[in-house]
């Protein structure tokens, strides 16, 4: 998780991508240390790191995490 964050500031696509595999490979051992984890750093996560991070949740749960992780 540590790895991800330090990248989390990078506007390169891949970079973002690579960093939301990285997270959802990570969520296959424990998806509810990745959703805390998703939750404490939302707003300053990239969408397309974020949407490739929760590709294995439930849909509800999906949307749900997209909305309460939505910068304001």
């Amino acid at each position: 998780y540590a790895m991800t964050a330090r990248h989390f500031s990078s506007r390169d696509d891949l970079v973002q991508k690579a960093n939301g595999w990285l997270l959802r490979e990570a969520g296959k051992r424990d998806m509810e240390r990745l959703e805390k984890f998703l939750l404490a750093n939302g707003p300053v996560i990239a969408r397309t790191t974020l949407r490739y991070a929760i590709e294995r949740f439930p849909e509800t749960r999906r949307r749900d995490l997209l909305k309460k992780t939505r910068a304001t």
